[in-house]
């Protein structure tokens, strides 16, 4: 209850926000216009799902958003390329991890709908998008904070609310399915956890492709090696995965299900990935 109470005294901030927006986007960055639609967009779901901002933001929002995005140019983690309205925001390769820290600021206040945006993305019906949401819970424990004493089945539904309200969702015969806007921001949502799910993936490839590790410390050392190589080798899709935090989180959860040594444990646990997200088993020979 006190990380939970202290995550969500936790402001918003104007970086967060543009932090946010860009590591939400595939690609390596996207128009100004853009990101202002996509900021904007992230801060209705925050505010639906009661998060506390920074006061600059309540006195004058765009402002804010220029001053964060100059200071993250400023410091060399984003670039504007362009003019006008071709001006584009990009992120080199060098700036992600730096960027990653300062969206992880606000990840308490968006975290549900992430891993809920996710879900409805892979989910074929509203039981089994569920499931999906469940499972990813369960698995970044480590990672995010969730409300102590509260069902999962009402953090789901007030979470789907959310996303109705801010117009990514609708219900559909028995299904929760994505808006025409929804297609569009939902997949940027679900990103913003992908960092940590990618670290889980190596984490547990190197588990089960080197058994005879069995320390804790060694197996996340040696999973920042194999994510490191999934990167030049063009298999892992983001630098920001490389986070000894979230090794040393995936090593956590392996040891709670007493998954080291014990192939069907961690094949167990691969497949609930792969569940969550197919795109992260591209890692091949690494």
């Amino acid at each position: 209850r006190i990380r939970y109470d202290i995550a969500r005294a936790s402001a918003v901030t104007p970086s967060a926000l543009v932090a946010a927006a860009v590591l939400g986007q595939r690609g390596r960055g996207l128009s100004r216009k853009d990101l202002g639609e996509r900021v904007a967009t992230i801060y209705n779901v925050a505010e639906a799902s009661a998060a506390r901002f920074s006061a600059t933001l309540g006195r004058d929002f765009d402002g804010a958003i220029a001053r964060a995005l100059r200071l993250l140019v400023d410091g060399g983690i984003l670039e504007l390329r362009g003019e006008g309205d071709d001006e584009l925001v990009v992120l080199p390769d060098t700036g992600r991890g730096r960027l990653e820290y300062y969206k992880n600021n606000m990840i308490h206040a968006i975290a549900d709908a992430s891993i809920v945006a996710r879900s409805v993305l892979v989910a074929r019906d509203e039981n089994e998008a569920k499931d999906v949401a469940l499972r990813a819970s369960r698995l970044l424990k480590n990672e995010l904070v969730y409300r102590p004493g509260a069902a999962f089945a009402d953090i789901f539904s007030n979470t789907v609310s959310v996303l109705v309200k801010t117009g990514q969702v609708r219900h559909e015969q028995g299904a929760i399915v994505p808006s025409e806007s929804g297609r569009i921001f939902l997949p940027a949502l679900a990103r913003l956890t992908s960092s940590y799910l990618d670290a889980y993936a190596v984490t547990v490839r190197t588990a089960q492709r080197e058994p005879g590790l069995r320390a804790p410390r060694e197996i996340a050392t040696r999973s920042m090696h194999h994510g490191e190589r999934a990167l030049i080798l063009g298999e892992a899709p983001r630098p920001e995965l490389l986070s000894r935090s979230y090794f040393e989180g995936a090593v956590e959860l392996l040891t709670e299900r007493e998954a080291i040594g014990e192939p069907e444990e961690l094949a167990t646990i691969q497949r609930e990935l792969a569940s969550i997200d197919e795109r992260m088993w591209s890692f091949g020979g690494s």
